[in-house]
């Protein structure tokens, strides 16, 4: 067991020792124990007087090597204190550099959403102007379109009027020609439409709808809306003997039941429906010569759409119902805002 010894201190010694050791920023431990061995040179310096110088230059060495080693730390602390203080001097500056770098991505980052905005900016209006051009350029077309179909429809008017005299009976206005007409198929179409059209053996005014088919039920639809949209009574009205006109050909005495919803519809408006005679589509000519008209129209156009098809045909016949036509009566025929006197070609007789 290892020796112990202890060391008996007044309790006012101790006080001051204490203040020494925190004055000088020391240990207790470590300042008792120089205490000691300061305590024990001087014993054995009493004990073997004739070797006290060696005790003392022993000491002196002690303390050079403790000055040593407390010089050592205290150039390890100011190398420390140097390291911490280069440390936070080099982080001042990464984070100055941080902050730097972050103010110029945020101003470049404004810049690049600025440069968006006005690069979006910039396609709204391209595109507005795109926009204007292409409808200036349609416009343009339409009008250009419209002065053709003007022409033509002057032109066809003009035919008509110049036709070798081989009339029809001299009618006031109220017989109206009725056919249907396929139209091409358009790109924007799944399916051919067909072109139903009325004009008047008089006045040749003319209207026209598209329809999906030839069904009763459009055929029914168009007969109301000639009606309504007519200037003058329609009296009489002229078909060939379609399925959706007639029952003609259904039956086996080949002559009308007159129960067909279209006939009926006709009484119910009362107007007079006629039929043409079989194998005889010569007597319905005057409809047929103006689907002709139409069919040079959409021969010679290209249309990229089936909208752009209907107003084009919608304008044509807008022109051609514009143009004061000849008429046979001898006494003026007001259709519409319009008269018109005179003679003119009417195709073959019924």
């Amino acid at each position: 067991m290892a020796n112990v010894k202890t060391y008996k201190m007044e309790p006012e010694t101790s006080e001051k020792l204490q203040k020494i050791c925190e004055e000088l920023n020391l240990t207790w431990d470590g300042t008792f124990q120089t205490l000691a061995n300061l305590y024990m040179q001087q014993k054995a310096i009493g004990a073997l007087p004739e070797r006290g110088m060696e005790v003392k230059e022993f000491q002196s060495l002690l303390n050079r090597v403790s000055e040593a080693f407390t010089y050592a730390l205290t150039v390890n602390a100011d190398a420390e204190e140097r390291i911490r203080q280069e440390f936070a001097k080099k982080f001042a500056s990464q984070q100055q550099d941080l902050a730097a770098e972050k103010t110029r991505a945020d101003l470049a980052a404004k810049a690049a959403k600025e440069a968006e905005l006005r690069a979006k900016e910039q396609e709204g209006q391209a595109k507005t102007l795109r926009e204007q051009m292409e409808k200036l350029t349609r416009d343009l077309s339409h009008a250009k379109e419209d002065a053709r179909l003007a022409a033509k429809a002057q032109a066809d008017a003009g035919t008509d009027a110049e036709r070798p005299v081989k009339t029809f009976k001299d009618y006031e206005p109220g017989f109206v020609h009725v056919d249907i007409k396929y139209l091409p198929q358009m790109p924007d179409e799944t399916a051919r439409r067909y072109l139903y059209v009325g004009i008047d053996r008089a006045t040749r005014w003319v209207f026209v709808r598209i329809y999906a088919d030839m069904e009763t039920t459009s055929a029914v639809d168009f007969v109301n809306r000639l009606h309504e949209a007519a200037p003058m009574r329609i009296d009489k009205l002229l078909t060939d003997n379609g399925a959706c006109f007639t029952d003609r050909f259904q039956r086996k005495s080949r002559t009308p039941s007159g129960k067909h919803h279209f006939d009926v519809r006709c009484r119910a408006l009362g107007i007079e429906h006629r039929l043409c005679p079989p194998r005889h589509p010569q007597t319905n000519g005057l409809v047929e010569r103006f689907n002709g008209r139409i069919a040079e129209i959409t021969a010679q156009t290209r249309f990229h759409s089936a909208a752009e098809l209907e107003q084009t045909l919608m304008n044509y016949v807008k022109v051609y119902n514009t143009i004061p036509f000849k008429v046979p009566a001898r006494e003026p025929v007001s259709w519409g805002n319009e008269e018109a006197t005179g003679e003119r070609d009417l195709g073959s007789g019924d």
